[in-house]
């Protein structure tokens, strides 16, 4: 008996062409919880991933334009949670007033545990 050939089988799945990427659509995630030892996120935070040529994929939110970048949607994130934290720092040591108001409106968000 013959095997069946009334299926097509698509080469662009099939193949390890090192020109085929994978695409994703840009996906919006909500942060919450721990960050990082002593510090926790109050509220969901939104943040968007997606696919960048150059970068792999970028995280980013649109509330503080905080972003981070790496090879896969993990290393992004992570990338992203370094930048936070470093901005609330940041923040954390600036004395003027626009800071100080970003920071109380960060803090809304993060606060020390």
């Amino acid at each position: 008996m013959t095997p069946s050939t009334d299926f097509a089988i698509d080469p662009r799945t099939t193949n390890c062409d090192s020109d085929l990427r994978l695409e994703w659509p840009p996906a919006k995630i909500h942060l919450f919880g721990p960050l990082a030892p002593g510090m926790e996120l109050r509220q969901p935070l939104p943040i968007t991933i997606q696919q960048d040529p150059a970068a792999g994929f970028l995280a980013s939110d649109e509330i503080f334009g905080v972003y981070g970048a790496g090879a896969t949607w993990d290393a992004a994130q992570a990338d992203y949670l370094d930048a936070f934290l470093e901005f609330h720092e940041l923040l954390s040591s600036a004395a003027d007033l626009p800071s100080r108001a970003l920071l109380e409106h960060l803090e809304t968000y993060l606060r020390r545990v």
